[in-house]
């Protein structure tokens, strides 16, 4: 399975500012998409920096994408340099087209039945509502988080991609529809 994460950051702790979310996500080799995990708060920067770095230890990912947009190059350029990452690939992903554009794989991976997450976890509710309610809702950032792993493991052949660690067996799958 290819593992990826995406990070879509933001710097503020304002209640209606943008989240910073991280999405790790998994896609098999009959193109299901799995999303596994997702970091979500509003942190000022070094927090969220530290929030980064612990996720991408705890879900033993080697591929991460990163919004490159503004500030977040140089939010990116730390987080390559950061010696506790040192076998992390990040690649710099700067956002060029509309966000109903680069949703559309997602949207067909669940129109499918091949986009799947873990029942019951912490995050799910909100993502749900984020989904169901995009693009007009006023947070978008799962979204964007989201989409950005799936792209980022579409993109990269599983040769490019070392085995980064071993899924959680105690999840139960749900098919999204």
């Amino acid at each position: 399975m290819r593992i990826g994460s995406f990070c879509d950051l933001a710097t503020s702790t304002k209640t209606r500012a943008d989240f910073t979310v991280m999405a790790t996500v998994g896609m098999d080799k009959a193109l299901n998409v799995y999303i596994l995990s997702i970091l979500r708060g509003r942190w000022e920067w070094p927090d969220a920096y530290e929030h980064i770095v612990d996720e991408i230890g705890k879900q033993k990912v080697s591929l991460v994408g990163v919004e490159t947009n503004g500030f977040q190059l140089s939010s990116f350029q730390e987080l390559i340099r950061d010696f506790r990452l040192k076998g992390v690939a990040f690649h710099a992903v700067p956002m060029s087209t509309d966000k109903t554009s680069r949703a559309l794989l997602v949207s067909s991976k669940g129109s499918n039945g091949k986009l799947y997450y873990a029942a019951g976890a912490s995050w799910s509710e909100y993502m749900i509502t984020e989904f169901v309610n995009f693009p007009g809702f006023r947070h978008d950032d799962v979204v964007d988080a989201v989409c950005g792993a799936v792209e980022l493991v579409n993109r990269y052949s599983p040769a490019s991609v070392t085995r980064p660690g071993v899924v959680k067996r105690q999840s139960k799958w749900r098919r999204s529809r």
